[in-house]
């Protein structure tokens, strides 16, 4: 159950920054996708590839990827890095290493999140993706 927790205070820290919640005027929110398979590697570390799509605006602020496995016991959080926003979609591929234990074949919960801010207005766009996968 620590992911709830943790995913639950990912979301009200982006929600609760004064000015931050919510798309600038006239901007798209940004597109994430999480593919719905993700690949076991050494070690017990899982392969996700996600799909993002954002239109050209201000600077990057947050973009990660949380994988749990087995109730949370199994966690990881790779930042995605800084997807090129050009209003063309584009897969990022990160490789997830838990911080305990090892991933395993089977189930999965993965949230994918990315937001951009305007460094003089303070204002955001964002998107999430939030969805079972299946690592094989």
């Amino acid at each position: 159950m620590r992911w709830h927790w943790l995913v639950a205070m990912s979301f009200l820290a982006v929600v609760l920054v004064p000015g931050g919640s919510t798309a600038a005027p006239g901007k798209e929110p940004i597109k994430v996708h999480v593919q719905p398979s993700a690949t076991l590697v050494d070690q017990g570390s899982v392969q996700v590839n996600v799909r993002i799509r954002c239109a050209p605006f201000g600077e990057a602020f947050e973009s990660n990827i949380t994988v749990t496995q087995d109730d949370g016991a199994v966690f990881a959080q790779p930042g995605l890095g800084t997807p090129t926003c050009d209003d063309r979609w584009h897969t990022t591929t990160v490789v997830a290493t838990p911080f305990d234990g090892a991933f395993h074949r089977g189930h999965a919960f993965a949230s994918a999140f990315v937001s951009r801010i305007d460094p003089v207005t303070g204002e955001t766009v964002q998107g999430q993706d939030v969805r079972n996968i299946t690592v094989r």
